[in-house]
């Protein structure tokens, strides 16, 4: 009750500098056409001492591996891109963001109360938590 919801572009918010204490960004960076303009963006919207969580898909995943050979026609009119740890490292470290720690997406896996056994870098997902 009282949210405010509005629709922008992700390269130009529509906020103050330094308006948020939280930013959390699942599920879509990877499509975004220009990347480093929407992460600069994230950067100028945070608060001094604010974190950021951020969810990106892995190339190296036995999913994202398989869907690319499915739907491999279809691949560029997604605008989805994946990248491995390292380059998304780069990625977000480029646009000026400090890596605080980096998860596995763990919720399919917690579901089912399982553990996940494979390493990091074979994550489906990876989720980044960062400060400006």
């Amino acid at each position: 009750p009282g949210a405010r919801v509005l629709r922008a572009n992700a390269e130009a918010l529509p906020f103050r500098d330094g308006s948020f204490d939280h930013l959390t960004c699942i599920g879509t960076l990877e499509h975004f056409l220009a990347t480093g303009r929407a992460l600069g963006e994230m950067r100028r919207v945070l608060k001094a001492g604010g974190r950021a969580c951020v969810m990106v898909p892995n190339v190296r995943a036995l999913k994202w591996q398989i869907d690319a050979r499915l739907w491999r026609a279809h691949a560029e009119e997604s605008h989805e891109r994946a990248a491995t740890l390292e380059e998304w490292r780069e990625v977000l470290s480029s646009a000026g963001f400090t890596i605080e720690r980096i998860e596995r997406d763990e919720w399919p896996a917690r579901r089912r109360g399982r553990r996940h056994l494979v390493p990091l870098r074979w994550a489906t997902q990876y989720v980044f938590l960062l400060r400006p």
